[in-house]
C-alpha cells in the first residue's frame, strides 16, 4: 500500500491511497474539508465526507 499526500496551492487537501494496483481511494483532509473557502480540487472530486474509491487512477491525478 502507498499513500500520498495532496496539496492545493500549498494547503493539504486530503490522502490518495494506492491499495493495490487495482484499487485506489481519495479522502478529504479534515481541516480542508471543513474550511468553507476552499474548494474541491476537481468537479469529479466534489467536497464530500465520504472516501471515494476506484479501480483505476482517478483522471484528475495523471
Amino acid at each position: 500500500m502507498r499513500a500520498l499526500k495532496i496539496y492545493r496551492n500549498g494547503i493539504l487537501a486530503g490522502i490518495l491511497t494506492e491499495e493495490n494496483r487495482q484499487h485506489y481511494v481519495f479522502k478529504y483532509d479534515d481541516n480542508y474539508f471543513n474550511d468553507t473557502s476552499k474548494s474541491a480540487i476537481s468537479l469529479t472530486l466534489p467536497k464530500s465526507k465520504q472516501e471515494y474509491s476506484s479501480k483505476f487512477l482517478f483522471p484528475f491525478f495523471f
